[in-house]
């Protein structure tokens, strides 16, 4: 299956970077559906509803393969900041 890396946001781009988000990784602010959509659309990330005793959070988790294909994808772009 092929998929579509492109036209992603810096915060989209760092989810995937980063492999997703999780309530373990500190105080990083949770994504909100908007900058999660496209991502999701394009089966590149997987959401997890979580929950405890006080209060429930969707975790978006970048499946290992997906995150190998991305870094595979940016080794061959040319972004801003490194140039």
């Amino acid at each position: 299956m092929d998929y579509d890396f492109t036209g992603l946001t810096r915060k989209q781009q760092q989810l995937m970077t980063f492999q997703g988000w999780t309530l373990q990784d500190g105080p990083g602010v949770q994504p909100s559906p908007r900058q999660v959509e496209k991502l999701l659309k394009r089966g590149l990330i997987v959401a997890q509803a979580r929950a405890d005793n006080a209060c429930s959070w969707m975790e978006y988790i970048v499946p290992v393969h997906i995150h190998m294909l991305w870094c595979d994808y940016c080794s061959h772009q040319k972004f801003p900041e490194v140039e």
